[in-house]
């Protein structure tokens, strides 16, 4: 070869091992592996530009360098987030399934995939920790009539410490909800979760089924009272036999139902709720749970607006269970949480605006003996009786209107004062026969309770054992005059909203009487999360 020749055969060689190197520079960028000798590579700015405040703040305490590179730390977040759904969460809200498909092909993604994998975690990471302490929702964007104290978010100091000390599983259990009330609810889920899956068909009743009836749709209500635990086994006759009566008993007992083992419309609706429905009323009560403060204290009275009764704990223990009348739906008893300041025996009444509206005006314009048969006082801005031949009914805000003492009165004999801004308190009712209906939701917004005088006698013999007697509390009711009585003791006031609950390993359902069960889980389920 000439060496001409040879000479282009060397310039040829150069040029084309030149080029092919050039040519590798993508194929190798996009096999990029980041490893530990690659821990120091920085989230591009444009990548944190799209970020909140919160992630932004995240990644400079790092640097800006990727943060889930450690696998311990990484693996457990996922891990976390595929069980998610046992917290009442949903996994798909922590970009679970972007990140399965980034971990299993972690080795193979270029260095842009890896940041974007990076700020996945990152992100799902945050609003897991935010979700399990305060809930997903903020209820005070959802309902105008529930005031909870606010939830601070995780702070950041607490995120960053627990990726930099590989602690990330003991953060996410450390700022979960943790009181038994939830835990135990957590656990029926888990369970209900398990089962297999619910293929019945609707149940339809036309007429009650009582005692020995027999048609092919009692082979399908035994077979669901076994899906649900309430019947051990199902001997396949289609006869409404004592095993299945005793059975539905305990249905109906589990579903806030009368339990008379008659087979109506109320247990029909029950036995229609499938698998995937429960799991949803669990999902919204525990989200309501999320919300509310971890401790109650020691002592308090803890109202349940579905289940239609008051629980008063003292000292941590539960000392008296009462029935109660709640808000219809149209006049919502509020969602809140107080104190008890007083008891006043024998209250006057005045009557609230909304009742005044809708009550009082339309009957008494209609007819002035509504006032005497009443007994309410009219009283003008001068605080002067006004006489009802007198009153000026299209003005009647002018006025004031006040039912005096006594055992009619709407407040009964005794109510118990906390403060709120709703004007709203716990009282007797001058209607004391509707605490024996199984539907209690009555009342204007206010919580009856029944049988309070006894409830009064505990809390203030709580108070001061030595100084109140029911001898001195029934000469203060024979009187018939006002009385106000302060309480000493930190009694809290909780009124609450829950249709699920657990008892004795049970899980306890009760009628969604305000509606509100459905609503939240359609929120819940598509509420965005992309700027949380």
């Amino acid at each position: 070869m000439s060496k001409k020749k040879y000479f282009l055969f060397i310039l040829f060689t150069i040029v084309f091992l030149h080029s092919c190197k050039e040519k590798t520079v993508p194929a190798k960028e996009s096999n990029f592996i980041v490893d530990q000798d690659s821990i120091d590579h920085i989230i591009k700015p444009e990548f944190l530009e799209k970020e909140n405040d919160v992630i932004k703040e995240l990644y400079a305490s790092f640097d800006n360098k990727i943060i889930w590179n450690d696998d311990k730390n990484r693996k457990t977040l996922i891990d976390f987030i595929r069980n998610s759904e046992q917290e009442g969460l949903f996994p798909e809200d922590y970009h679970l399934k972007e990140i399965d498909y980034f971990e299993k092909n972690r080795a193979k993604i270029g260095y842009s995939d890896y940041q974007t994998f990076d700020l996945l975690l990152s992100n799902g990471f945050k609003n897991l920790a935010d979700h399990l302490h305060k809930g997903k929702l903020n209820p005070r964007d959802l309902y105008n009539d529930w005031d909870l104290p606010y939830k601070s978010p995780i702070k950041i100091k607490k995120i960053i410490e627990a990726i930099q000390n590989k602690e990330i599983n003991d953060l996410l259990i450390d700022v979960a909800v943790k009181n038994k009330p939830y835990v135990d609810l957590k656990e029926g889920l888990k369970s209900i979760l398990e089962k297999s899956d619910y293929n019945f068909p609707k149940t339809v009743v036309e007429t009650k089924i009582v005692a020995n009836d027999s048609s092919k749709t009692i082979q399908i209500i035994k077979q669901k009272l076994v899906y649900w635990n309430d019947l051990s086994s199902n001997n396949g006759t289609a006869i409404y036999d004592p095993e299945t009566i005793k059975a539905v008993k305990k249905f109906q007992q589990r579903n806030g139902l009368s339990a008379d083992g008659v087979i109506g419309k109320g247990t029909v609706e029950a036995l229609n709720y499938s698998k995937e429905k429960r799991i949803e009323q669990l999902k919204v009560n525990l989200e309501r749970w999320k919300w509310f403060p971890e401790d109650f204290g020691e002592n308090y009275i803890f109202i349940n607006i579905p289940e239609y009764k008051l629980h008063f704990v003292f000292e941590n223990d539960t000392i008296e269970t009462k029935r109660i009348v709640v808000g219809k739906p149209s006049r919502k008893t509020p969602i809140l949480t107080s104190k008890i300041n007083n008891l006043v025996f024998n209250p006057t009444w005045t009557v609230p605006p909304t009742i005044l509206k809708e009550d009082l005006v339309p009957s008494a314009s209609k007819n002035l003996s509504y006032f005497t048969r009443n007994r309410i006082t009219i009283f003008n801005n001068k605080k002067d009786t006004v006489n009802p031949k007198e009153w000026d009914y299209e003005n009647y805000k002018r006025y004031r209107y006040v039912q005096r003492p006594g055992y009619n009165n709407s407040l009964g004999l005794v109510k118990f004062n906390f403060p709120n801004k709703y004007m709203v308190y716990l009282h007797d009712t001058n209607h004391r026969e509707y605490f024996s209906r199984s539907y209690r939701a009555l009342s204007s917004g206010c919580v009856r309770i029944e049988e309070p005088l006894p409830f009064a006698k505990t809390m203030l013999m709580k108070d001061n054992e030595e100084l109140w007697k029911e001898s001195e509390i029934d000469t203060i009711i024979k009187k018939a005059k006002t009385k106000v009585v302060p309480i000493k003791i930190n009694v809290k006031v909780f009124q609450l909203y829950y249709t699920c609950w657990v008892e004795k390993k049970q899980i306890i359902f009760c009628p969604d009487v305000y509606k509100l069960d459905d609503e939240l889980y359609e929120k819940l389920r598509h509420k965005s999360l992309d700027k949380t």
